[in-house]
């Protein structure tokens, strides 16, 4: 037992940026990034007996996590009955020298759905559609057909801001 606890928290280490990364496509306030942080490491360290190593731990891991965050952001809005408004708090989410450019992608993000929210993190984490359609639980082609989608919801998005 000791052995396995090890190797995962050795694997979590190395890959922790991924949670990371999930956690700020996922949640705003710190509060609610600490609780998503916590459930998507009790989540991986409940999953991990059943990691076969049939695929890159990564792309495991970015599974689990993400399935993780939807049902967080499902359970949240149950019982807040709200979602945050990024444009509102701004100023509580980025740093002060944040490029305009990057605060504006990540508004644009914010507007697309839960999935879609994902899928372009991954686009954007630059995996090709494979990994993506792995993670994802989708077929190849279903991911290209989907990111060209959510380029088009962006590029409308973020032409009527400006």
């Amino acid at each position: 037992m000791k052995k396995i606890k090890e190797k995962f928290l050795n694997l979590i280490d190395m890959h922790q940026g991924i949670i990371h990364k999930i956690v700020s496509i996922y949640t705003y306030q710190e509060e609610e990034r600490q609780d998503l942080f916590q459930e998507i490491l009790l989540q991986l360290w409940k999953s991990y007996p059943g990691f076969k190593e049939k695929s890159l731990f990564s792309t495991w891991m970015y599974r689990v996590s993400l399935n993780t965050a939807l049902q967080y952001k499902r359970k949240i809005r149950t019982e807040q009955n709200a979602m945050i408004n990024l444009k509102d708090n701004i100023s509580n989410y980025f740093q002060v020298d944040a490029n305009n450019q990057v605060i504006s992608l990540y508004m644009a993000i914010d507007e697309l759905g839960q999935v879609d929210k994902a899928i372009a993190l991954l686009y954007l984490e630059q995996k090709n559609y494979q990994e993506i359609a792995e993670i994802m639980g989708m077929n190849k082609s279903n991911v290209g057909v989907r990111i060209n989608r959510i380029k088009n919801k962006l590029k409308k998005i973020l032409d009527y801001e400006q």
